[in-house]
């Protein structure tokens, strides 16, 4: 739930994560994907560290190289960020190299793109009704455009287009009444 957590409450391209292989162009590129450092408990919500994304090779949206920070708040129940998170790095190998990639498989390897779908579908299939073939037709760039939906009817569309990175008239800094309402965003986005 963490990686599929992490696309729907930031709205994060779902490149952002994991890389796609282990070897060659697309491997773990540690100014693009998340890293053991790239995310932290913060006065009850989770905090992740984005990098390097597609519309921002350059990653001019950051500042002095440091990557831009996007809070979760905390939902109840099986929404929980916090939660799942406790429970995947209770369960993780431990790495306490802060470059190294935070998703990772049983064997310590990074957590591929194909690997996070598949575990996607897999929980999808456990709903009744979702047979594997409607299961495959779903996609993780699907839970951004949920995340977006459902922030959006939950918080309002500039307080969805900060947290995703999409245009808004919303300040670029987080003021502290933003700040508040990225917070309780997911919250409310877990009751639509």
């Amino acid at each position: 739930f963490v990686g599929r957590g992490t696309s729907r409450f930031t709205m994060s391209r779902s490149e952002y994560p994991v890389p796609k292989t282990h070897d060659g162009q697309h491997n773990f590129d540690i100014d693009q994907h998340c890293r053991m450092c790239d995310v932290r408990t913060c006065n009850g919500y989770v905090e992740w560290a984005f990098g390097k994304i597609k519309q921002d090779q350059l990653q001019k949206r950051v500042r002095g190289g440091a990557r831009e920070w996007k809070p979760v708040g905390n939902a109840s129940g099986i929404m929980s960020m916090a939660f799942w998170l406790d429970l995947y790095l209770s369960l993780k190998p431990t790495n306490n190299d802060p470059d190294s990639p935070f998703f990772v498989r049983a064997d310590g390897k990074p957590l591929l793109y194909h690997d996070l779908l598949m575990d996607m579908r897999a929980l999808f299939c456990k709903v009744p009704g979702i047979t594997l073939a409607i299961a495959n037709r779903l996609g993780l760039h699907g839970l951004r455009v949920l995340g977006y939906n459902a922030g959006r009817a939950a918080m309002g569309e500039d307080v969805a287009a900060l947290q995703g990175g999409w245009f808004s008239d919303c300040h670029q800094t987080y003021g502290r009444e933003t700040l508040k309402k990225i917070l309780d965003m997911a919250g409310a986005m877990a009751k639509k």
